[in-house]
């Protein structure tokens, strides 16, 4: 199965937390009749290589979904324009 990003109503998050409106991006879609989470967050590398979101707030985030999926370096990204984005599908909370 693929998934075009341009067919997902992605609008930007993050608004009580005081992050700029490209920064991330969420959709709900319903996988298998259960609503999840699309989350996108505008990353970078720094100057030691280590991928890093545009927000510190985000950053955290990041880090956590790193942790939780126990991956060993960056995430692949995914292009809204020419930003670059890691793109996680989370199921959303009854």
């Amino acid at each position: 199965m693929s998934l075009e990003l341009a067919s997902i109503p992605l609008r930007p998050a993050g608004q009580h937390l005081g992050v700029p409106s490209d920064l991330w991006l969420r959709a709900r879609i319903v996988i298998a009749g259960t609503e999840h989470f699309v989350d996108l967050l505008r990353v970078q590398r720094d100057e030691k290589g280590v991928q890093r979101a545009l927000s510190k707030d985000l950053d955290a985030m990041l880090g956590l979904h790193h942790w939780a999926c126990g991956a060993d370096g960056p995430f692949s990204t995914v292009k809204v324009g020419t930003r670059s984005y890691v793109l996680f599908v989370t199921p959303c909370c009854d």
